[in-house]
């Protein structure tokens, strides 16, 4: 299970009253989908959360406007690609959730509570 707080505090020292609104509405959602009984991976650890903008720049492969660096998104470690393989948009939908491909995103799972621009549930970033 994921706090909020290691979500915040993981590569900052703070953060905005909306960030901190924003992971407090994302992490149960990450945290419901991987309690689900069917869920291949219920340990995977937090591999990125809140990125301030500064921080988020520097990270190689990071989009500009991430939706790390609004608290709308979560990086979970993936590493067998065990979760990337069980979720399927129904599965997102049922925890209103939206994933970066599996094809961008070896080793880890990328989720976000906001839609992308194509609304589509997995999408390529």
């Amino acid at each position: 299970m994921i706090t909020v707080d290691q979500y915040l505090r993981q590569h900052a020292k703070i953060w905005p009253t909306s960030v901190q609104d924003a992971a407090t509405a994302l992490i149960p959602k990450v945290n419901a989908l991987l309690a689900d009984p069917d869920c291949p991976s219920p340990d995977a650890g937090l591999r990125s959360g809140y990125r301030p903008p500064d921080f988020n720049s520097g990270v190689k492969g990071a989009a500009p406007n991430s939706k790390h660096q609004t608290g709308h998104a979560v990086d979970l470690n993936d590493n067998d690609e065990a979760l990337d393989n069980w979720l399927t948009d129904f599965i997102l939908t049922k925890y209103n959730l939206y994933r970066e491909a599996p094809s961008a995103t070896l080793s880890w799972c990328h989720l976000q509570d906001e839609p992308p621009k194509s609304g589509k549930r997995t999408f390529i970033p």
